[in-house]
């Protein structure tokens, strides 16, 4: 029997999201309009209110320690969930940031919101399309 909300969140849900860009985007889809969390299961077996703090609090963890993560790890991650969700890495990273604002948790913890858009303004240009120099003429 798992001890928290949280415990039996991070160790039955989350961990087999792989990824920590993953886990962020997996938490920001369990936001409701109100800001609130909301996952059923979890509400269910441990009641709406330690359920809702547990998610916050697991999603402030990974916002932290998505910010303490060196990008060559971030950019491996961004090539293996394009393969896994079928698009190219350049779409993968416009589906990020178009939910950007959700995966930034309320309370950040010491982190910051500009951090995290400079992560994601990084990422994408690793992936942009480089384009090809201009011919000279001969």
């Amino acid at each position: 029997m798992f001890t928290t909300a949280r415990e039996d969140f991070e160790r039955c849900t989350l961990n087999s999201v792989p990824g920590i860009l993953g886990k962020l985007e997996y938490l920001a889809q369990l936001r409701e309009e109100n800001g609130r969390y909301f996952h059923w299961g979890l509400a269910r077996l441990h009641g709406e209110e330690a359920a809702g703090a547990s998610l916050e609090e697991s999603h402030l963890s990974q916002f932290l320690a998505l910010l303490r993560t060196p990008l060559p790890q971030l950019w491996d991650e961004i090539q293996q969930a394009a393969e896994i969700h079928q698009v190219k890495a350049e779409e993968y990273v416009r589906e990020l940031q178009r939910v950007a604002q959700l995966m930034i948790p309320p309370a950040t913890g010491g982190g910051s919101q500009r951090h995290f858009n400079s992560v994601l303004q990084a990422l994408s240009a690793l992936v942009a399309p480089v384009a090809a120099p201009p011919r000279r003429a001969a």
